[in-house]
């Protein structure tokens, strides 16, 4: 440091690119930026998402005791082309010669004052924070139409009654998880989904057909119906209540293809079958 004042100009300068650094741009100050034509020094550049996409502006700082004049309108022009800017922005200590206003009109270059370009940038973060809480509060009223696990859409919401005076919800979601205030069947991808392992298969002879019984052995299990297998073998009642067990835990819009079962990605599982 060598002691000296900061010159006018360039606090004028670092004033104008503070408005784009508390608006979360990246700001870079006497800053080279390539052209098609060669390397542009210019006073300000930022640099911010829209969308997205990349944007840049780019801002020239004149702090002259007289109005910018036309020539140097259309010298930011120039430079904004030849770099794809998506806009260029000239702040004036002290405005703008008419000839310049009317070179600026109807094109990517805005002609403006610290204290305009301040209350601009002020309004539209005020704009963008309104959206975002518009935005929250949307998704909290999406959240209660989607499986807190899988994310899987609600299908069906039927109320029930208690009794005379009381009633309550229950809510079936296509990934087969159901609630009515508490969890009363899970999601096959949450971790209280119950294992295969937990069903001890219970094998019995029915009109010369084998008949499986997957019955519960845990508390996770006992709240998960899994279909009856029925085969000429054992091995294939067995296989059928696997497949049926593979089916439900296969995620949505992912083909499955059984031997019983065949789901083409885009039908919905049924997790009563």
């Amino acid at each position: 440091m060598n002691g000296q004042p900061t010159p006018e100009w360039r606090e004028f300068q670092h004033a104008v690119a503070a408005v784009f650094n508390a608006a979360g741009c990246d700001v870079r100050i006497e800053h080279p930026v390539e052209g098609a034509r060669g390397i542009h020094n210019v006073d300000v550049a930022v640099y911010f998402k829209k969308h997205g996409i990349e944007c840049l502006w780019i801002v020239e700082c004149k702090f002259w005791n007289t109005p910018v004049p036309k020539e140097k309108v259309l010298t930011l022009q120039t430079i904004v082309a030849d770099c794809g800017a998506d806009r260029g922005l000239m702040v004036s200590k002290c405005g703008f010669q008419s000839g310049a206003v009317r070179a600026a009109n109807k094109t990517n270059i805005t002609l403006t004052n610290l204290e305009d370009l301040s209350s601009y940038i002020d309004d539209k973060m005020m704009e963008i924070e309104s959206l975002r809480r518009q935005l929250a509060d949307a998704q909290e009223q999406l959240d209660d139409y989607l499986c807190p696990h899988c994310g899987a859409s609600l299908s069906e919401r039927t109320e029930i009654p208690y009794n005379d005076k009381h009633s309550g919800m229950i809510e079936i979601f296509e990934c087969g998880y159901q609630r009515d205030g508490a969890m009363i069947r899970p999601c096959p991808f949450s971790d209280e989904f119950p294992r295969l392992d937990e069903f001890d298969m219970q094998i019995h002879m029915e009109n010369g057909w084998y008949l499986c019984f997957p019955k519960p052995t845990t508390d996770k299990s006992r709240k998960v119906r899994l279909q009856t297998g029925r085969g000429s073998t054992e091995n294939e009642a067995r296989a059928m209540v696997a497949e049926h067990y593979a089916y439900l835990t296969t995620p949505l819009g992912q083909e499955f293809r059984g031997r019983w079962i065949f789901r083409s990605g885009q039908r919905k599982p049924d997790a009563s079958e």
